[in-house]
């Protein structure tokens, strides 16, 4: 029996050698495309060995040029340029984005966050507190005002799809 619903969830670009499959299970199957910034000086700080920005929209406009449903995930958000050049950047990438934090995000409050090297690498950089949800939530807003409920926040966000469906579609 196929999926009620199958999102597949990558930072990578390899996803693309998966397309026609992803086409395959039709309507019901998303993929979602992790893309935290639009500045990748910012991703190469954080999360180095991941595929660039640039790979990331790359791969998101292939996808939608493949007619694939794309979801972009900016989770967790970190600093990014301005809310409309950065919410444009989504908007042209993908159909649903889901904006999340690190404190909401985490699944404790930000405590696992706490326990990693990121509250030492906002701090060397500069970023603020890494615990702040302004710029995440302001995003979110803009997106909201945009695209409506295609726009989704944190748990709530990424649960939306199966909302849509009839609880016995959703396996």
């Amino acid at each position: 029996y196929p999926p009620g619903l199958l999102m597949i969830q990558t930072r990578s670009p390899l996803v693309r050698d998966d397309f026609e499959r992803i086409q395959a299970l039709g309507d019901r199957c998303w993929l979602s495309v992790t893309l935290e910034t639009d500045l990748d000086h910012v991703r190469q700080q954080l999360t180095p060995r991941c595929p660039s920005v640039a790979q990331r929209l790359e791969t998101l406009q292939a996808a939608l040029a493949y007619g694939l449903n794309v979801q972009i995930a900016v989770s967790p958000c970190l600093p990014f340029s301005t809310i409309e050049t950065f919410g444009a950047l989504l908007l042209a990438h993908g159909q649903r984005v889901v904006v999340d934090s690190f404190t909401t995000g985490d699944g404790q409050g930000g405590k696992r966050t706490a326990a990693t090297a990121t509250p030492a690498r906002y701090d060397d950089l500069g970023w603020g507190d890494w615990r702040s949800e302004d710029q995440a939530r302001q995003l979110y807003d803009w997106l909201y005002a945009h695209i409506g409920e295609r726009a989704g926040w944190s748990q709530a966000g990424f649960t939306a799809l199966t909302h849509s469906l009839q609880p016995s579609a959703v396996v």
